[in-house]
């Protein structure tokens, strides 16, 4: 079984690095993108995603940009979602309702918890998490 793929789509390289790194430190398969497009284009040519972590509010692309970005991802029932912010998610606005959330600033354990919440396959989570216990 090949390993679950995660995409983490964050305005800033900083985060998304740290968190592509250490979730393929893990096993995983992880993609990251800084912008609008560039999440898009991973989602249009990686059929296999699993689960997208995705901030809440991208500020270098538009707010409609982010919006029509999380309601694509929102209504595709075939993979997880977990929204990750800095501010209050009550600041943030609407949200799809299934999405994980997660604040900012997080740890590898409560991000793989979040990818868990979101719906990451069963066996895949149960590895991560003996491994995120170490």
């Amino acid at each position: 079984m090949p390993a679950p793929t995660v995409l983490i789509v964050d305005p800033y390289p900083e985060l998304a690095d740290m968190a592509r790194e250490a979730l393929a430190s893990k096993g995983l398969t992880a993609l990251s993108a800084e912008t609008y497009n560039d999440a898009v284009s991973l989602l249009r040519t990686t059929p296999s995603l699993d689960v997208v972590v995705c901030h809440a509010r991208m500020p270098v692309a538009g707010d409609d940009e982010s919006t029509r970005f999380l309601d694509q991802v929102g209504n595709n029932n075939a993979m997880g979602l977990v929204v990750i912010s800095s501010r209050p998610f009550s600041e943030v606005g609407s949200l799809p309702e299934r999405a994980v959330r997660l604040m900012k600033p997080f740890d590898v354990a409560e991000l793989i918890n979040a990818l868990v919440s979101a719906g990451l396959d069963a066996s895949a989570a149960r590895a991560l998490q003996a491994t995120s216990q170490r």
